[in-house]
């Protein structure tokens, strides 16, 4: 008696968001290097692959249409990543960025400087490199968290002092019906005097 469960059917929700659908026109990101472990980031003008989240690690993704694929500008204050034959470097002007996915990573090259990638070493500095892989390879995640609901304990404490709420609305409306039905009783209890009584004629002689 040997039934088969069915574990490898994995819920769609708990697949990762494709890093194309993260780089949106307008998104703050922050990009993770395979090679280090670390965030990409710019610390003291200079680029490296050594950061923690925080404002050092954000960039925000500038889209554009291309038929050449994913493109994409990534600015870091006022200035702008920039990947030339020599190195990576912030620049003044903004500069395209083809974007190549591969197995949940991407890969930054520069569409000015073709074959050049954004390319990370061990120890975390960064430089251009010529060659696909490991060192080029990035995960995106949203540096934007959403916001988290309200405490279960504050929404209990509100459900109570709504429900205390309604009982006193209650309550009052109860009083209220109370008061008219006396009213009415009262009215029924006062004696009607009949009109049309009946005079007794005197009797003819």
């Amino acid at each position: 008696m040997g039934g088969k469960s069915s574990k490898s059917n994995k819920s769609k929700d708990a697949e990762p968001t494709p890093p194309l659908d993260v780089l949106v026109e307008g998104a703050i990101v922050f990009l993770t290097s395979k090679a280090s472990g670390k965030l990409l980031r710019v610390h003291e003008g200079n680029v490296d692959a050594q950061g923690e989240e925080g404002e050092s690690a954000q960039f925000t993704v500038c889209k554009k249409d291309s038929e050449s694929g994913h493109v994409v500008t990534l600015q870091h204050g006022e200035k702008y990543l920039s990947v030339s034959e020599e190195k990576v470097e912030l620049c003044d002007e903004s500069s395209e960025l083809k974007v190549q996915e591969t197995e949940g990573c991407v890969s930054f090259e520069s569409a000015k400087a073709a074959g050049h990638y954004i390319s990370v070493q061990e120890d975390g500095s960064v430089q251009s490199g010529s060659e696909l892989g490991p060192s080029t390879h990035f995960t995106v995640a949203s540096a934007v968290k959403k916001e988290e609901p309200a405490p279960a304990e504050n929404t209990e404490a509100a459900k109570e002092e709504e429900g205390k709420g309604q009982e006193t609305n209650a309550a009052a409306e109860t009083e209220g019906e109370k008061g008219e039905e006396q009213a009415e009783q009262k009215e029924n209890k006062e004696p009607k005097q009949e009109e049309g009584q009946e005079e007794q004629s005197p009797s003819e002689s």
